[in-house]
């Protein structure tokens, strides 16, 4: 389902935004595309998580939500949000298990720097929102935002980074293939969280 913002509450409880499916854990993906990471990543489940999908892109968010109706995935929500949106204001404290990066915008010129997603604001944004244990996952081709990602998890001071193999769903993502095929590497580390701050909320009104 495609859920538009005055669908929302700030912030929102998930078992009102999957009350067929109360209670299970919850992911999101930040910068879906065209949808294939999800059902993939899902065969990798015993009970299908619930999932929140954002995308900028209107027309991946359509593509993405022909896939998940054709391949009948239910408790599934995508939405046309920035990613800060989503988890400043809707998301609740310690609610996500995990929120997934797969090959974000790099932003490589040096006075670009301040429009990457992976700083230290977001990891302690990120570490708020997630529960116990959970994570940030991260996927990407380029190596100096890889990097960089990594000294920002660091230096938030809630984050522990660990490097490791992507998920094989993170590989046959539109640019995994893309990549792949120019003969690229890629990287992927998981920054779980090791504290969870409480971070003041912005004031929406409706």
């Amino acid at each position: 389902m495609i859920l538009q913002l005055s669908q929302f509450h700030f912030p929102d409880d998930p078992a009102r935004l999957f009350p067929d499916s109360p209670g299970r854990d919850l992911y999101l993906e930040i910068g879906f595309g065209d949808g294939r990471f999800w059902p993939q990543y899902l065969q990798s489940f015993d009970q299908p998580p619930n999932y929140l999908g954002v995308e900028v892109s209107g027309a991946s968010m359509q593509k993405a939500q022909r896939r998940l109706e054709r391949l009948n995935i239910r408790n599934a929500h995508l939405t046309k949000l920035p990613a800060l949106v989503m988890l400043d204001a809707v998301i609740p404290e310690q609610s996500l298990s995990a929120i997934i990066v797969n090959f974000p915008d790099p932003w490589p010129k040096q006075d670009h720097l301040e429009m990457r997603l992976l700083r230290v604001p977001f990891f302690r944004l990120a570490a708020s929102r997630l529960k116990p244990g959970g994570a940030v996952l991260l996927t990407t081709d380029h190596e100096e935002y890889f990097e960089f990602a990594c000294r920002e998890a660091q230096e938030s001071g809630v984050m522990a980074v660990e490097r490791g193999t992507p998920p094989p769903a993170a590989l046959e993502t539109k640019y995994a293939v893309k990549w792949r095929e120019l003969g690229l590497d890629v990287q992927h580390a998981r920054f779980t969280a090791t504290a969870h701050p409480t971070l003041p909320r912005p004031d929406i009104r409706p």
